[in-house]
């Protein structure tokens, strides 16, 4: 299924315990700025509901990917011994 424009998949599973469970997940936000392998909700309003705030704030996930970009950048620059993970 389709909301916006972004693709919708729905799963159903069995968990460890013998129960059914399912979930909603979009896999379409794996690009700048969200970065995101995958967008998971429990209900399709929830799955929803997700969509429209990545869409509706396209401005503010591309500032907090700017500003995660300069933190790194500060990080580099103090020249620490230590060069992350």
């Amino acid at each position: 299924m389709e909301y916006r424009g972004k693709k919708i998949h729905y799963t159903e599973w069995i968990t460890w315990n013998k129960k059914k469970a399912s979930s909603f997940v979009c896999y379409d936000f794996n690009i700048h700025p969200y970065n995101i392998s995958q967008l998971p909700g429990r209900t399709l309003d929830e799955i929803k509901s997700k969509i429209d705030n990545y869409i509706d704030n396209y401005e503010k996930y591309v500032m907090l990917d700017q500003l995660n970009d300069a933190g790194a950048i500060e990080f580099y620059k103090q020249g620490s011994n230590y060069k992350s993970d």
